[in-house]
């Protein structure tokens, strides 16, 4: 009798996720193509310089990142505000954004693109700032095959 309760409970609660995930898939469809579309432009104001401009922008696409369910978008926005700030030369803000860039990309359990550049790039800021030793503890997450590119 519990085996059968308990087979009808897992068949309802399956039947409801599947019956519920086409919402969430287009609701991570529209959240994605709106944070691309601002990234995107983000990215653009970054290489024009246009520093204040780029970080509204990427905090509009996080906006959009934050309620989409996988984490590589958030990782991205995290990542491109923190190198706008670095380039600004708000280096507090640049290494706080760089933390969070790292947790979310080493959070989601695969190497994601934007990692290499990421740990680099931190590691960069820590050097400017008199921390080697962080540094090269940072670097020795990466290959040695990476390190030197």
């Amino acid at each position: 009798m519990i085996k059968t309760l308990s087979r009808m409970l897992i068949s309802l609660v399956c039947a409801f996720l599947v019956a519920i995930n086409p919402c969430f898939a287009d609701e991570n469809e529209e959240n994605y193509r709106l944070w691309e579309k601002d990234n995107a432009a983000a990215s653009k104001a970054y290489d024009d310089g246009r520093y204040s401009e780029a970080l509204s922008l990427y905090q509009t696409a996080l906006g959009h990142a934050e309620k989409i369910t996988y984490g590589g978008p958030r990782g991205i926005s995290y990542y491109g505000m923190a190198k706008t700030y670095h380039k600004d030369r708000k280096l507090t803000e640049a290494e706080d954004h760089y933390k969070k860039a790292l947790d979310v990309f080493e959070g989601s359990g695969r190497r994601h693109a934007h990692l290499l550049s990421c740990i680099k790039d931190y590691a960069g800021l820590l050097r400017e700032l008199g921390r080697d030793s962080e540094a090269a503890e940072l670097e020795s997450r990466l290959k040695p095959s990476q390190q030197g590119s």
